[in-house]
């Protein structure tokens, strides 16, 4: 599986709201593949466990600057 290259969060608050959408979206089909490998393979969790935080820290920015732009700029993640 190929990882993909995660957006900063200055590059998340720079995506016009159509980018956003598309990468949102991205984000989400990413993070939903990582999770249905690990419920078919739990072996696969410790490899895949630093793709899975980096997907969601990924997934919950884009969502949040799609949804609550003013929570976005409030959000606080480790990475």
């Amino acid at each position: 599986m190929r990882q993909p290259s995660y957006l900063s969060r200055e590059q998340i608050a720079a995506l016009s709201i159509d980018e956003l959408g598309v990468e949102y979206e991205k984000a989400k089909r990413h993070f939903d593949t990582l999770l249905s490998y690990v419920e078919t393979n739990n072996a696969l969790k410790v490899p895949l466990q630093a793709q899975i935080n980096a997907a969601r820290i990924q997934y919950v920015l884009l969502r949040s600057r799609e949804y609550s732009p003013v929570y976005f700029r409030h959000l606080k993640l480790a990475a």
